[in-house]
């Protein structure tokens, strides 16, 4: 019986064919040599070629044995760095096989690790991690459900949730914060939830102390959510929707993030779409406020009532919980597996295949009733599944996309992005994607606007990005 678990084995031997590796001999000039999954090499040398390989185990370790045509001629075990390196049987030589991509060999250099950090998905059996892991996190002491922990006068009463992600930027959600509190109603119509993670870096704890103090002071009868550690963006924004939805029961809630600037409609103006959209399509998701627009002031009123589906910077939506219960398998698995460690140290290309794995069978959406992308975003959805970004944005996206569900915004945006700067941010970056050049805008007709219409494809999609 092999001391080592079946489903390593068969992941190191697929990743020995998934790729050309260098094969540096003992004697003469390094080649690329490619393996095949019924044991044999492809080797165009014409002295001593590889022919076949296998993997085999010798007191409590594995070994690639390579053989000539005349027998085994050597074997290599897999270094903590991803290299294969060992010794040629008859001269002693030093034998080496080097990957172009070695983070896809690091998580295989440790059978144990493999085991402890290896997570299966149902829905996506094949899928295997492409790069190795880093420390995981022991997230049990910090569960927590807001149902047992609240007094239920904080949201008694109440349908709907807005809720707040901030951080360390107290600049930005001062303004962030204003804005809200000039939307008529908000702690009447709506329980209100500040999350306040905690600063990766310790150097930024006054900061953060300044934002649970601009809380208390702008949003006094908000609920306070301070994080015992760093969450990470990803994980508190998954956690924040499972507090609204799955422990609280909300209908409906709000995600903000502590750098938007909103509109004093806003939020009715969203409450206005989303019962617009539901009742005029059978796959509208989530609505939001805010589009990537450049459209000029003097063609605002023209634009005002016009709404289509988008991609991209999910800011300031709201999300009913039947949309949540359709796609929290999705993002409960997406945490599972890939937010087990700092949310920085993701890993990136594991995250984009599992979501290609995940959504290489949806469709366009399905029904009667569903609202379909137009040709310019079809086209666009191609390019944008070919490289979804890791964060859970993306995921939320995928998510959506793989129940057929739409996400709906503006052509005129009411909301101000100002973001220049933070942990996925810079003043650099933030100009090289135009979002200094965006504009918003406000409308009083928003607390009343009723009826939208969608913006056709092909009449004119120069504001969107």
């Amino acid at each position: 019986m092999s001391h080592f678990d079946e489903k390593y084995l068969t992941t190191l031997s697929q990743q020995l064919c998934r790729e050309a590796l260098t094969y540096q001999p003992d004697v003469g000039r390094a080649r690329e040599i490619l393996f095949v999954s019924d044991g044999t090499v492809t080797d165009s040398s014409k002295v001593n070629p590889i022919v076949k390989w296998a993997v085999v185990e010798r007191n409590k370790k594995l070994y690639l044995r390579l053989d000539t045509e005349t027998g085994p001629y050597g074997q290599l075990e897999l270094s903590h760095i991803g290299e294969w390196k060992g010794r040629a049987f008859a001269t002693d030589g030093v034998l080496k096989l080097i990957s172009e991509m070695p983070s896809n060999w690091k998580v295989l250099a440790d059978p144990s690790r493999f085991a402890t950090t290896y997570r299966k998905d149902p829905k996506a059996p094949s899928f295997v991690y492409s790069e190795a892991l880093d420390r995981t996190i022991d997230w049990a002491p910090y569960k927590l459900n807001l149902a047992e922990a609240l007094d239920k006068k904080h949201y008694e009463g109440k349908t709907a949730a807005v809720a707040i992600s901030a951080c360390d930027r107290p600049e930005y959600f001062q303004q962030a914060a204003l804005s809200l509190v000039q939307n008529h109603g908000l702690f009447e119509n709506y329980a209100v939830f500040v999350f306040v993670d905690q600063p990766l870096d310790g150097s930024k704890m006054a900061k953060h102390k300044e934002v649970l103090a601009l809380t208390a002071k702008i949003l006094p009868r908000a609920v306070r959510v301070i994080r015992p550690r760093n969450f990470g963006c990803g994980r508190q924004l998954v956690d924040i929707r499972r507090q609204m939805f799955d422990n609280l029961g909300f209908e409906r809630a709000f995600i903000f993030e502590d750098d938007l600037v909103v509109s004093p409609q806003y939020l009715q103006y969203c409450e206005n779409l989303l019962g617009w959209g539901q009742g005029a399509y059978g796959n509208i998701g989530a609505v939001q406020g805010f589009a990537e627009t450049t459209l000029a002031p003097s063609l605002h009123k023209l634009a005002v009532h016009r709404v289509q589906p988008c991609l991209y910077s999910w800011l300031g939506y709201l999300m009913p919980k039947v949309t949540w219960d359709k796609i929290k398998e999705f993002m409960y698995t997406y945490e599972d597996l890939f937010l087990q460690t700092e949310y920085s140290k993701r890993p990136f290309k594991s995250i984009r295949n599992w979501f290609l794995q995940r959504g290489k069978h949806v469709g366009l959406p399905e029904g009667a009733n569903a609202l379909q992308y137009g040709t310019v975003l079809k086209y666009r959805i191609k390019k944008y599944l070919e490289e979804v970004p890791s964060g859970q944005d993306g995921a939320t996206f995928m998510a959506m996309h793989c129940q057929g569900l739409i996400r709906l915004c503006p052509a005129v945006s009411r909301l101000k992005y100002i973001g220049e700067y933070g942990i996925h941010s810079t003043a650099a970056r933030w100009r090289s994607h135009g979002f200094d050049k965006l504009v918003s805008a406000a409308f009083e007709e928003d607390e009343t606007r009723k009826t939208f219409q969608v913006q056709e494809a092909g009449e004119g999609f120069a504001w969107l990005k």
